[in-house]
């Protein structure tokens, strides 16, 4: 009877433990994971191996679980999405290019500009640069840009 009892015990831990991941709330996740440590000590009295097997059993899940749960939560919170507009931000700047535009600050040499009517943070190559001085950007490189002082 402990036996049977050791392995509902278990399999119900498990079923609370998925639901934990498709519906979060942590109360389901700490009774689903109470119920497989409890069977697994209950399968240990129990003897015959039974404690072993649901151990095992326990540890192979995981990385299963581990799976389910990255994918759920990259649909859920959009890390993917999140990731792509991270991208579609730097090809933005990278059309900045031969722009020009006036600096908001003194870039010595990082600062502000203004580009296209944006604000952004721009550095310089070296060169020290005035407020108010028109400069052009000559490079991006992820998120940065990088500006030249345009001679007039």
């Amino acid at each position: 009877m402990e036996t049977l009892i050791a392995i509902v015990l278990f399999t119900m831990g498990l079923v609370l433990i998925f639901a934990e991941i498709l519906l979060p709330g942590a109360i389901m996740g700490i009774l689903g994971f109470g119920m497989v440590v409890g069977s697994i000590y209950l399968g240990f009295r129990v003897g015959q191996g039974l404690g072993v097997t649901l151990l095992v059993l326990g540890a192979a899940t995981v990385p299963v679980f581990a799976v389910l749960w990255y994918h759920v939560l990259s649909k859920k919170f959009a890390v993917r999405r999140t990731l792509e507009d991270a991208s579609s931000a730097e090809r933005g700047l990278s059309e900045l290019i031969g722009k020009q535009g006036v600096s908001t600050t003194n870039l010595r040499p990082s600062g502000m500009a203004e580009i296209d009517g944006k604000r952004i943070d721009v550095v310089t190559d070296g060169e020290m640069i005035d407020k108010g001085t028109r400069v052009e950007v000559v490079e991006v490189e992820g998120n940065r840009v990088v500006v030249r002082s345009v001679r007039t």
